[in-house]
């Protein structure tokens, strides 16, 4: 990454950090009721939840109309798996403004968005991971897999953890042919497609290599995804979170669909603290007694 990219990428996510540690409902899929009839999300690794980002992400998309009306999706696409052109080309801008989420689930730092567009009929879905940032990045916009969030792991996470195992063993051994077998990929011939896959999975090997015997953790899927996380101590601590697809109809094939990267444990415990800390010395200062330093009588 270049100076001035850092520059702009850091500082555009200082602006949106700190307007995510505003919100105080930082996003898991499960809620609970406080008892007023309000419903308080649990703390994950990401600042927001997955359904409230990409209805964002659309609306910008959708009235984005120039470059100065960007700078929240071009952040997004910079570290991001998959980004989005800015402004929007008409056709999709016409389907953005009619986004509509209908279900969603988060799997660790990962997520899936089942939506509704101008473009989808029926409903499709976005993969989504959290960044390093404590951000929601894009792994892959508009997979046509019907409606998948509500099914079960049942039949499928056998499938998609041995997939898992052997994708990360072929690129460990930079074994194309086992990797092709196993990855996403496009259609291009196997040297082609193995020099590019094994450029970008270059750290990952690394990784491997340096922590043996490390295993990937499940963290949750439905009958169509499933997602892992690979937490790593050295060179250095690093966090990826891994999503399997499966590919086939029932009892079919599975692929790795991407591997992005995300915090560490101690990264989102961090996180967590600073965002508890905030809410706390709001609290405080909503209190005129606590203001004062003086206790109620």
């Amino acid at each position: 990454m270049t100076e001035v990219r850092r520059r702009l990428v850091f500082g555009a996510l200082g602006v949106l950090l700190v307007a995510a540690v505003c919100v105080l409902t930082i996003g898991r899929g499960s809620a609970g009721d406080d008892g007023d009839g309000t419903q308080q999300r649990e703390f994950s690794a990401a600042f927001e939840p997955p359904d409230r980002f990409m209805e964002r992400l659309a609306r910008i998309l959708a009235t984005a109309e120039r470059p100065a009306d960007c700078d929240f999706v071009n952040v997004i696409g910079s570290i991001s798996r998959r980004g989005f052109r800015c402004p929007a080309e008409p056709e999709v801008a016409r389907s953005m403004a009619r986004f509509k989420v209908l279900d969603t689930r988060e799997y660790g730092t990962g997520a899936v968005v089942e939506y509704r567009s101008g473009e989808v009929r029926d409903s499709a879905s976005t993969v989504l991971a959290v960044t390093p940032y404590h951000n929601w990045g894009i792994v892959r916009h508009g997979i046509d897999v019907g409606h998948s969030v509500s099914s079960s792991d049942d039949g499928t996470r056998t499938g998609f953890e041995r997939t898992v195992d052997a994708y990360l063993a072929a690129v460990k051994a930079r074994d194309c042919e086992a990797f092709r077998a196993v990855a996403f990929t496009a259609d291009d011939a196997a040297a082609e497609a193995c020099e590019g896959a094994f450029a970008e999975t270059a750290d990952l090997a690394t990784r491997l290599e340096a922590n043996a015997g490390v295993r990937p953790a499940y963290e949750g899927g439905s009958d169509t995804f499933g997602f892992f996380t690979l937490e790593t101590a050295r060179p250095k601590p690093e966090n990826a979170t891994i999503v399997a697809i499966r590919t086939g109809g029932s009892g079919g094939g599975y692929r790795v669909l991407d591997v992005a990267p995300s915090p560490t444990a101690a990264s989102t415990r961090a996180a967590i603290e600073r965002y508890k800390e905030t809410a706390r010395r709001r609290s405080g200062m909503s209190d005129p007694d606590a203001q004062s330093g003086r206790k109620a009588d």
